[in-house]
């Protein structure tokens, strides 16, 4: 177990203004695992889901492996940097995210 010094100093890295959060201080990381962002490899903060509208549209939609969650702050900039390309098929643009409340209680609940 951890001492009170230890456990604060983990929690203050639990998170920073450029990535989700560590891994390692889930208690049932393989749950955790399921949430981990795609840009940053952290579990999702603030946890999004890619809505690529030209997906949508078309017959070349995200297969179910490429569904993902992102840190609302990793895929805003993400899609900033990039003039909205899709981070799943570059040839698509316009992709834009929602927020996932249930993603969001699930990481919190394993927290």
């Amino acid at each position: 177990t951890q001492s009170k010094a230890e456990h604060a100093a983990a929690s203050t890295l639990l998170r920073d203004d450029e990535k989700g959060f560590n891994l390692a201080l889930f208690v049932d990381r393989e749950k955790a695992k399921q949430y981990q962002c795609k840009l940053c490899g952290q579990v999702c903060c603030d946890a999004v889901e890619l809505v690529c509208e030209p997906c949508v549209k078309s017959e070349y939609k995200h297969n179910d492996e490429q569904e993902a969650f992102y840190c609302q702050t990793c895929l805003s900039r993400w899609l900033s940097l990039n003039d909205t390309k899709c981070p799943v098929n570059s040839a698509h643009f316009g992709a834009i995210y929602n927020p996932s409340h249930f993603v969001r209680k699930r990481i919190n609940n394993l927290m």
